[in-house]
Formats: structure tokens, C-alpha cells, sequence
């Protein structure tokens, strides 16, 4: 697994679409959403999720990306539910296409987790729906 240096992402993510994961976190018949501080999506409720890398299964991400965004570790199997893509105007990086391709997957949690979120979010908690942006585009499988 490595990461891309940043000048040559900043290229590709303008040119190519990128390759996600995004964790529907369920506690008690409710989901853990962030509150994003980076477009796109900036200032709404989300799930957590985000890039994977080469060299990099899906899973592995799905798990790296719960540590790096919630300090959660999770060694539980994850559940494969779906994916979906999205286009939008805007990445972390300006005004641009942005073009995501999300494998979705589900974690039941079986404990009150203890989070602390990264700098990509101002805020964390638990609701009874998941955003209907969310659910929208999922749906259309």
C-alpha cells in the first residue's frame, strides 16, 4: 500500500475517476454520520469512508479509514451492501469534475464506540436515517 504524491494527485483526480469505500456504522438501529469540514459534501452529515489505495483491498481500506477518521478499531467482518457512484463540481481541491466510485459496506457495532474524529470532520454522531443523498443513489442498484 502506498500513497500518491500529492502533485500527481491532484492530476489524476481531476482526469479519472476515483475508487472509495464509505462504512454505513450501525449501533442500536441508529448510524454513525460525520459532519464534513471538506467539499464535497462540506457542512453535511455523512458516512464515514474515503479513498483506497494501491495495493489495497477493499476491506483493508474500509478499516483504514475507520482508524484514520475515527480512531475505531474494528476487527469484525464487514459486510459488502452495495456501491453507487457520484459526480460532483467541487473536490478537497477546487472547483472541478469529481467522479467517486463508493463500495459500501456495514459494520454492526456491538459496544458503545469511543471516537475521536480526524480533521476532515467537525463533528460525529448518531442518527435514525441515513442521508438521503446517501440512500438515493444507492438505491438505483
Amino acid at each position: 500500500m502506498s500513497f500518491i504524491q500529492e502533485d500527481l494527485y491532484k492530476k489524476i483526480i481531476k482526469n479519472v475517476p476515483i475508487l472509495c469505500v464509505d462504512l454505513i456504522i450501525k449501533y442500536h438501529d441508529q448510524y454513525l454520520l460525520v459532519q464534513r469540514k471538506e467539499s464535497p459534501l462540506k457542512g453535511e452529515w455523512w458516512v464515514p469512508g474515503g479513498r483506497v489505495q494501491i495495493g489495497e483491498t477493499l476491506e483493508a481500506a474500509a478499516k483504514r479509514k475507520l482508524i484514520e477518521e475515527l480512531d475505531l478499531v474494528l476487527n469484525d467482518s464487514f459486510k459488502l451492501v452495495g456501491f453507487y457512484e457520484d459526480i460532483f463540481n467541487e473536490s478537497s481541491l477546487g472547483s472541478h469534475v469529481y467522479q467517486t466510485m463508493s463500495v459500501v459496506f456495514q459494520v454492526l457495532l456491538k459496544e458503545s464506540p469511543s471516537i475521536t474524529i480526524d480533521i476532515t470532520s467537525s463533528d460525529w454522531c448518531f442518527k435514525d436515517q441515513l442521508p438521503e443523498r446517501f440512500l438515493d443513489k444507492l438505491d438505483r442498484l
